[in-house]
């Protein structure tokens, strides 16, 4: 039954084809259905099949709420407006040639919203959180044909706490517990993945966290 299903889906890849908004390994797989007959250098990618199949369906449920949502969707705030919103989640992709992922989303309005994150983890396996943004950017999606808000500088909110900065002690707190070093130095508790993260997603600034005496 699995097998006909996977047969039957992959075969409705022709009506994208028309639109030219297949990817090359879709098309890879319709070269294979039309063909009927599988050569020893395609076994890799039949083997694959159930379970793009299973991630080409959750996409599909996702990308229909997104055009369903775009007939009414507004953009929120303004551009550079510091923002707090609770949202859901919709679909988390890593993108290779940026080396982040793209995180699609929509407000309790039902607004629909775009990031990218080189912290991708924090939105998968999750749908509903709060987060802390500025608005990037308002347009009009070229797919779905509505209004969408482009965020930057995403965090997410737990416990009304930010989460996921590095975490850096001051010298003077270390000379508090028995240390002898420059006071006026920072020192890394956690976070070196993460600094190495943004960096590579070229961010120019990031938010730490610092243990300082008071």
């Amino acid at each position: 039954k699995l097998a006909g299903e996977i047969i039957s889906y992959y075969q409705g890849l022709m009506f994208k084809a028309i639109g030219g908004k297949i990817n090359e390994f879709e098309q890879k797989v319709l070269d294979v259905v039309k063909r009927g007959e599988i050569n020893t250098s395609e076994f890799g990618i039949v083997a694959s099949l159930p379970k793009s199949y299973v991630r080409g369906i959750k996409r599909d449920e996702v990308e229909r709420e997104q055009r369903a949502l775009s007939v009414a969707s507004k953009h929120i705030g303004k551009p550079k407006d510091k923002v707090e919103l609770d949202v859901e989640i919709l679909r988390v992709n890593f993108i290779a040639s940026l080396n982040c992922h793209v995180v699609n989303a929509k407000d309790t309005e039902d607004n629909l919203i775009v990031f990218f994150t080189s912290k991708g983890s924090e939105f998968e396996n999750t749908k509903d959180m709060k987060v802390n943004a500025r608005v990037k950017r308002h347009l009009v999606s070229s797919y779905h044909g509505g209004n969408e808000t482009v965020l930057n500088y995403v965090k997410k909110i737990s416990q009304d706490v930010e989460l996921g900065n590095p975490l850096y002690i001051s010298g003077d707190v270390l000379n508090m517990i028995g240390g002898s070093i420059n006071p006026y130095e920072m020192y890394m508790i956690d976070g070196a993945r993460r600094l190495l993260a943004n960096a590579l997603c070229k961010q120019k600034f990031i938010k730490i966290w610092l243990i300082i005496s008071k």
